[in-house]
């Protein structure tokens, strides 16, 4: 297939995904906002709408934490669906760190937010209201990379945990397969919850009931925790910091996880400061 083809093609999948002031990964499937898919799209939309691109991520910006943290999702209010596999018990919003206008998650994605800022400022053709971007974003992205060092590396080995699969970015990987079945669950010790994806995605590329169990159980023990990490770290069965073992290695969670100082925030901070110099 032609470049100008293909090219032509994922325009035509972006503009269908729009929802006014973020992309949905997925209409059907996924149609709130995702932290770094929107990341990602926002690269794709610099390449030829700057307008859109800034949009795309002010818009997750907006929903970020007081304590710092950027959800890995933002729910759309006017859509009915309860969130990511149908889960509606996140309890985010009960949070006083959590934005007030805006349901969200109480989980993260790799932060690939600081090279999408700075990609959008390097492609960009309005250079002016990229730098007044630019500006604007560093506090959210300082705060967002402060948030990891703080609160997901406590004993500061330079690379911060996650605690539920889908924080990965690998959601449904065979990786998480050996953690996930350690964790043994009571019938009581499972929560109510309907899944979003039975009627959409074939039973052959879906996760188990006892993998969904899992991560179901997860996402209540967070919320019963108050999203405290240190409360969570206490007794969370799943905290993961580094790779597997070289000889099963499938992938590595850690590499865009790794809380030394990010070169791109770096970048984006000399480059917000360059109006000043």
């Amino acid at each position: 297939m032609p470049q100008e083809t293909l090219i032509r093609l994922a325009k035509t999948i972006l503009e269908f995904n729009w929802a006014g002031g973020y992309t949905r990964p997925g209409p059907r499937l996924y149609p709130h906002q995702w932290s770094w898919d929107s990341a990602l799209i926002a690269i794709g939309y610099a390449c030829y709408d700057q307008d859109l691109a800034v949009k795309e991520l002010n818009h997750l910006f907006e929903s970020q934490w007081k304590s710092g943290l950027l959800p890995h999702e933002v729910h759309d209010s006017h859509l009915k669906g309860e969130g990511p596999g149908g889960l509606g018990f996140w309890n985010a919003e009960s949070d006083p760190r959590a934005p007030n206008d805006r349901q969200t998650s109480g989980e993260v994605q790799p932060p690939a937010h600081a090279t999408a800022a700075l990609h959008v400022f390097r492609h960009a053709e309005d250079e002016a209201t990229a730098q007044e971007f630019l500006e604007a974003s560093f506090p959210k992205l300082k705060a967002w990379h402060e948030y990891l060092h703080r609160e997901r590396d406590p004993t500061e080995e330079g690379l911060v945990y996650i605690r539920h699969p889908w924080e990965s970015g690998m959601d449904n990987s065979p990786m998480w397969d050996q953690i996930l079945q350690r964790i043994q669950l009571e019938p009581g010790q499972v929560p109510d919850y309907q899944r979003g994806d039975l009627e959409l995605v074939p039973e052959e590329d879906r996760p188990l009931d006892t993998e969904y169990d899992r991560y179901a159980y997860l996402v209540e023990l967070f919320a019963d925790r108050d999203y405290d990490e240190q409360r969570i770290r206490q007794d969370c069965p799943f905290l993961v910091q580094g790779p597997s073992p070289p000889s099963r290695r499938k992938g590595c969670c850690t590499t865009a996880f790794k809380a030394g100082r990010a070169s791109a925030s770096g970048a984006v901070f000399r480059c917000a400061r360059s109006s000043s110099s």
